[in-house]
């Protein structure tokens, strides 16, 4: 997921724990100027979004990331390969790390106009 920066920002959201976490875009953007990747990923994310707002509707939370683990240790089993493993934790940490100092820095920038001063 490359593009996540470049993703729309929740505005309003129904997720408050979620705020200001990107979201996927509306729909897929079938754009001649885009690759199947890219055209794949904006689609699965335009699946999922709606599936963890849902969850966090209904307070299920825990099913909906539990069929995510179940989702996504079939695919581990199904390359067999320890690589996979590897690649998958290194990826949820990258993009855990990232949006977390993005939400970390619109916090500080939300305090520094609070007191007056300009967000580094």
């Amino acid at each position: 997921m490359s593009s996540i920066p470049e993703l729309a920002v929740s505005q309003g959201s129904a997720l408050p724990h979620l705020e200001g976490i990107p979201i996927a875009p509306e729909a897929p953007a079938p754009r001649l100027d885009c690759s199947p990747e890219e055209v794949a990923e904006r689609r699965y994310l335009a699946i999922l979004d709606p599936l963890l707002q849902e969850a966090w509707e209904q307070h299920s939370l825990e099913t909906l990331v539990d069929c995510l683990a179940w989702t996504l240790a079939r695919v581990v089993v199904g390359l067999d390969s320890a690589q996979v493993t590897g690649d998958l934790l290194r990826r949820l940490g990258n993009y855990t790390y990232r949006l977390s100092e993005s939400k970390r820095a619109a916090a500080e920038a939300e305090e520094a106009k609070k007191a007056g001063r300009a967000p580094n």
